[in-house]
């Protein structure tokens, strides 16, 4: 006996719905994209040589929005740890790869890998959404 259909809506709820078959476009991300801020003052020159490094590549894909900021803090420290503990003399392995796998995994968040950016969605601009655009949605 063949599996069972799964209704529509129910794929369209959980975000598996396949467009090509749909006849339409997915609909638009709700959060819009903001541009990360720049590093934060009194900061040191590792810190933000990271940090800009970081935002310009982040920006470029246009993927993250202000509530990705506490993350994109935390990516820059982990960067910033792992630089740190490359240079260290000796270098503590099991420390070195603890910190690689977590900024692996921030990195994979923010689209930064290829394997991540292939699911990635850009955000649309606040200024993107026009005002005829407006008045038929």
């Amino acid at each position: 006996m063949p599996a069972r259909r799964v209704p529509t809506e129910i794929k369209r709820r959980t975000g598996t719905v396949n467009v090509t078959r749909e006849g339409r476009r997915p609909p638009e991300p709700a959060v819009a994209w903001v541009p990360m801020p720049d590093p934060p003052d009194g900061s040191d020159d590792d810190s933000s040589r990271v940090w800009s490094d970081l935002k310009t590549v982040v920006d470029a894909l246009g993927a993250a929005a202000q509530s990705d900021v506490p993350a994109f803090r935390n990516l820059v420290r982990l960067q910033l740890l792992l630089t740190q503990a490359y240079a260290a003399i000796p270098v503590d392995a099991d420390l070195v790869l603890r910190i690689q796998a977590r900024v692996d995994r921030l990195m994979a968040e923010f689209g930064l890998t290829p394997a991540s950016r292939t699911r990635l969605a850009a955000l649309k601009t606040p200024e993107a959404t026009s005002a005829l655009a407006r008045l038929f949605n």
